[in-house]
């Protein structure tokens, strides 16, 4: 479960930084 949950957090924080990421390249 400990996995789990950090793979969530990463998934968070990638999401985050990817929306980030494309309204730069707009």
């Amino acid at each position: 479960m400990r996995d789990y949950k950090i793979k969530i957090e990463n998934v968070v924080a990638s999401t985050q930084i990817g929306e980030n990421i494309d309204l730069n390249k707009i």
